[in-house]
């Protein structure tokens, strides 16, 4: 409870903790445990249920050696419980080897259902703590070789099983949460921050992020409510929290196409600028919807493939950090498709480009600061902003 800016903790053990700030860095399941008449005002109540709790199921399976094709790599996906298969490396001096199987959607409750109720409850921080009844540990050994067509009483048996289980039942009501239909997700990664104005209550995690389960969108929120609402420096880079907003999308545009190119040691003279940019396998291609497209995640990319491409560094106190200066070049592309009198896309007829614009990845930091690039042919109007 709150009172006087001030919030009462009880945790049901002891004297009440009193706070001035109270930061619930939690998903929904969690916020909606918690008795609070903050909490509990409509407006709050309408964002924590903005998001729905997804189950997510991972099992690991440990083999004396391996008896299935040792030239599989990536991934196998299958219609079983399995659901995806992923073939980890094969130690090389004891020819020991790890199958992970990764579930989401409705096959994490298959295994939720054979688990242990107890043990289902909470996902420990040791394989220890993880690992599983003999009879989950034979029915993933039963479908995996069934993955493989063979019989799973004709090769040899995993030596150890574990997992991770976060099924609904569980106390974060799964492994990840996703925004229910028509919620307008921008408005409430921004509101929920400060759900109260008035109130030093603040929420930040991925559960209300543009980064839905990944460690990003966690740091996206915190780093947004420090600078925010605490006036600390961000500590993510300007680049990483970067956006790119395209707006006034008129009807010579169907799509926009994103390119990221880079330079391996410096930005290239424009004699050299075709042969020295390099691409580094990332494009990504929008479809404009009600007359606007994003890019809200593409400063996680451009920081990443700076990081890759740039070398790596050791200082005289030991520290190593990544030299994030490599020059980058990104390429929108507004493009036009060419379609019939009844409006169908014509596959066999060339993209129309309509315009093109160039500039490199850090020069996006300025305009970040600076007002909107106009495309003028297309009547598009970019805005890049860093918040």
């Amino acid at each position: 409870k709150r009172g006087n800016n001030t919030f009462y903790l009880d945790f049901g053990e002891g004297i009440p903790l009193v706070a001035s700030n109270l930061i619930l860095a939690m998903p929904r399941k969690c916020l909606s445990s918690i008795k609070s008449a903050s909490l509990a005002e409509p407006e709050v109540q309408r964002m924590i249920q903005s998001v729905q709790p997804q189950p997510f199921f991972k099992l690991f399976l440990c083999y004396d050696q391996v008896w299935w094709n040792k030239s599989l790599t990536g991934r196998s996906i299958t219609t079983l419980p399995i659901r995806q298969c992923y073939y980890w490396q094969i130690d090389e001096e004891t020819g020991r080897a790890v199958i992970l199987f990764y579930d989401d959607g409705s096959n994490p409750e298959f295994w939720s259902s054979i688990l242990n109720r107890d043990r289902d409850s909470d996902v420990q921080d040791t394989w220890v703590g993880n690992r599983v009844p003999d009879n989950v540990k034979l029915e993933a050994h039963r479908q995996f070789a069934k993955l493989q067509d063979v019989d799973p009483d004709m090769v040899p048996k995993p030596y150890a099983a574990s997992c991770a289980s976060w099924s609904s039942e569980s106390k974060f009501g799964g492994g990840v949460n996703f925004w229910l239909p028509k919620v307008d997700s921008e408005e409430i990664v921004d509101a929920i921050i400060q759900p109260i104005p008035d109130t030093r209550l603040f929420i930040c995690g991925s559960a209300y992020s543009n980064y839905q389960g990944w460690v990003e969108g966690a740091l996206e929120t915190a780093d947004s409510m420090l600078t925010k609402k605490f006036g600390l420096k961000p500590f993510l880079s300007p680049l990483e929290s970067l956006k790119i907003h395209a707006t006034n999308l008129s009807n010579k545009v169907d799509r926009v196409y994103f390119d990221l190119f880079v330079a391996a040691e410096e930005e290239p003279s424009d004699q050299e600028a075709d042969k020295a940019w390099k691409n580094i396998y990332h494009s990504e291609e929008k479809k404009v919807e009600k007359s606007s497209v994003s890019w809200d995640g593409i400063g996680f990319v451009l920081e990443a493939q700076a990081k890759e491409l740039s070398s790596v560094h050791s200082t005289q106190d030991g520290d190593y950090s990544s030299v994030g200066n490599t020059p980058m070049k990104i390429s929108f592309n507004l493009v036009k498709l060419s379609r019939n009198l009844f409006g169908v896309v014509l596959p066999s007829r060339r993209r129309e480009t309509v315009q093109k614009y160039e500039t490199t990845a850090y020069n996006l930091l300025d305009k970040a600061q600076s007002a909107a690039e106009v495309f003028k042919n297309s009547k598009v109007t970019v805005n890049f902003t860093s918040s």
